[in-house]
């Protein structure tokens, strides 16, 4: 029955959707103005500190993670309707800005709802129909697991943005803007405010999800990901000298409080062009193949690269000329944005891009530890008895003293965006996957003579009182649940081990201490206990109302 209830409010979410998008619009390509502005807006209300109190603050902080969802349902529905003949005013009507936010909100309570119906189906979730109200009852770690493990992602970039001193909560106005003319809203800033803005912004580029997807040299199309990468750290910086000049402003009092014209600047695609190839003399041709690839238009919207709930875009194409630049987008997730127009782009130089990134990953982890540690270079694959590659060992860690051996493997997982269906594909081959890798090698471990193993691996000292431990190391996307527990083996994705590391140092020279430290870690005891703490969901858009429990 409950299946039926399920079937029932999919129908109703995608009729929801259907009134939304037959909506006509005379000014279209204001909607999506008005989209971005008022993300940006709700994104530095409800992060930048000192601007709001306490309760202002979190209200804002809501209000941006839920609008910031519903900008691709809006684009999509809106992008067919534009009419490049309208002007573009200096400011927005307010009815135009209030319609603009509501729609943002059904969209983005829409998408939420319908990726945890998806969900549902998977978990195999109750879903009863109580005095109209669809209620949905997900299991006990449905998503504590992947909020855990995201948390200890949020973590890193903290705990790396903070060693080099940037804050993206912080304004730099006071000290740095007072002499600039900030009301006009001119691209070319003094070279030396903004050369201050992009060494701000170098360890944000650097510390984001998806910087480190490919080496500097790898080419999509003519042009080198170090130089997108730079492009792109360019636009952070400007993002942020935005953002403090509209808080400069806003406590001079020169603007209103709820002003949005010196939010989210609009741009012509030339003036950009001579902009960056300013900044970081790229040639002009390159600079115009990146920002083709990443302005976000209508040939994105029919190639579907983009799901609904999907990150705001870099850039938006809003007439034949102009574009607007998406502060929130610089300011949060810009890489992951590059990834996926990247990807789709340049499908064959997005493999060879790709081909690399255990070795580099390979790298990361071995520098993390210290002497008397022994990092084997040495590939190492398992074969069947004709000879046939069944898997490989991507790293080896050795303390001769201590007799203590890990075999590692890496794992890599692309993001899901909002597809939950790819998402439940993907985990269920990594699943997979991992338990292939365990089987072989503990098989291999069983029937394989140890001074062979000595002789494989190139080292001297591997006897049977040897203890060996298989250790699997996840990057980005991983999230490990699933999997079969055993005391011999461990799962942590890449932020999670940087964390136990960073926080017991001993456990980076000796392999006792790092596998006692990793016994603490029970990611179930964690999610229980989260669990515990999750509150229900209540969600209303019209006549619909639904109510997610985590129980």
């Amino acid at each position: 029955m409950h299946n039926n209830n399920l079937l029932e409010l999919t129908n109703l979410l995608a009729e929801k959707r259907q009134l939304l998008t037959d909506v006509k619009q005379e000014r279209a390509n204001l909607s999506i103005i008005a989209a971005i502005k008022i993300i940006d807006y709700a994104c530095i209300l409800g992060n930048v500190n000192g601007v709001l109190n306490k309760q202002e603050h979190k209200y804002w902080y809501e209000i941006f993670k839920t609008l910031s969802q519903g900008f691709y349902d809006l684009a999509i529905a809106t992008y067919k309707q534009i009419d490049n003949s309208v002007l573009l005013p200096r400011t927005l009507p307010p009815q135009l800005i209030n319609d603009t936010m509501q729609k943002l909100k059904d969209y983005s309570e829409l998408s939420f709802i319908k990726r945890f119906v998806d969900v549902a189906y998977h978990e195999h979730a109750k879903c009863s129909l109580v005095n109209e109200t669809y209620i949905i009852e997900f299991p006990p770690y449905t998503s504590t697991t992947e909020i855990i493990e995201t948390s200890s992602q949020a973590w890193l970039k903290k705990y790396l943005l903070k060693e080099n001193n940037f804050d993206v909560g912080y304004s730099l106005a006071d000290s740095i803007l007072p002499t600039l003319d900030l009301l006009d809203n001119d691209l070319f800033y003094s070279q030396r405010v903004l050369d201050i803005y992009s060494n701000i912004a170098q360890p944000f580029s650097t510390t984001s999800l998806g910087f480190d997807y490919y080496s500097a040299e790898a080419k999509f199309g003519n042009v080198s990901f170090d130089l997108y990468r730079r492009v792109i750290n360019e636009l952070v910086a400007f993002s942020k000298l935005q953002q403090d000049l509209f808080l400069f402003n806003l406590k001079l009092r020169r603007i209103k409080p709820d002003e949005l014209t010196y939010l989210s600047p609009i741009i012509t695609k030339q003036s950009l062009i001579k902009f960056l190839h300013t900044r970081i003399a790229g040639e002009v041709n390159e600079i115009e193949e990146i920002l083709d690839t990443i302005i976000f238009d209508r040939r994105k919207i029919d190639k579907n690269i983009f799901p609904a709930g999907y990150a705001s875009p870099i850039l938006t194409k809003i007439d034949p000329y102009k574009i607007i630049l998406c502060m929130t987008a610089c300011l949060t997730n810009p890489f992951m944005y590059l990834h996926r127009c990247l990807k789709t782009s340049f499908p064959n130089d997005y493999v060879r891009a790709a081909a690399d990134r255990e070795t580099r990953f390979k790298f990361d982890i071995y520098s993390c530890f210290d002497a008397p540690i022994v990092k084997v270079q040495t590939n190492f694959r398992i074969r069947d008895s004709k000879k046939n590659d069944q898997t490989d060992i991507d790293a080896t860690l050795y303390h001769k003293e201590e007799q203590i051996l890990i075999l590692v493997q890496l794992k890599w997982m692309e993001d899901w965006a909002t597809d939950m269906r790819l998402r439940r594909n993907m985990k269920t081959e990594f699943e997979n996957k991992i338990n292939k890798w365990l089987s072989v090698v503990d098989n291999y471990l069983a029937n394989e003579n140890i001074q062979l193993l000595n002789q494989r691996l190139k080292l001297k000292g591997i006897n049977k009182s040897t203890q060996v431990y298989k250790l699997v190391i996840g990057k980005h996307f991983t999230h490990f649940d699933g999997l079969k527990r055993e005391t011999t083996t461990f799962y942590l994705n890449w932020a999670t081990l940087f964390k136990l590391l960073t926080d017991n140092p001993k456990s980076k020279s000796s392999l006792q201490h790092f596998i006692n430290e990793m016994k603490k870690i029970n990611i179930y005891d964690e999610a229980q206990s989260l669990t515990d703490t999750l509150t229900d969901t209540d969600f209303e858009i019209g006549s619909l109302k639904v109510k997610l429990v985590m129980k």
